[in-house]
């Protein structure tokens, strides 16, 4: 038939895929993965590139709404506001309260 097959429990970079697994893949992708992964720095530059100008024909409502994706921040999105009588304050209130990750701590 013309449809392509599914790979059904194919085990690819670690990682176990399963038909009906969202992102599962077809008998004609794998080639193309595995044909991707060997690419060169420059080739990955421009499958980038032809990506943006794809990106950039779209409406721009389009591209704002699917542009951002809205996470949430331990503590920061806990209060709708916060204040501070200096900023002494705030940036201690920061090192003490917010994860190292969300990048409110003093640089060394």
């Amino acid at each position: 038939s013309g449809r392509p097959q599914r790979v059904s429990n194919t085990i690819v970079l670690g990682v176990k895929l399963k038909v009906g697994m969202p992102g599962s893949l077809t008998r004609d992708a794998l080639p193309l993965m595995l044909t991707r992964m060997s690419q060169t720095d420059e080739q990955d530059m421009e499958l980038f590139r032809e990506q943006c100008r794809r990106q950039m024909s779209r409406p721009l409502e389009a591209r704002i709404k699917y542009g951002f994706s809205r996470v949430y921040k331990p503590v920061l999105d806990d209060e709708p506001w916060r204040s501070f009588q200096t900023m002494e304050e705030y940036r201690a209130w920061c090192e003490t309260n917010l994860p190292e990750y969300l990048g409110f701590h003093r640089a060394p």
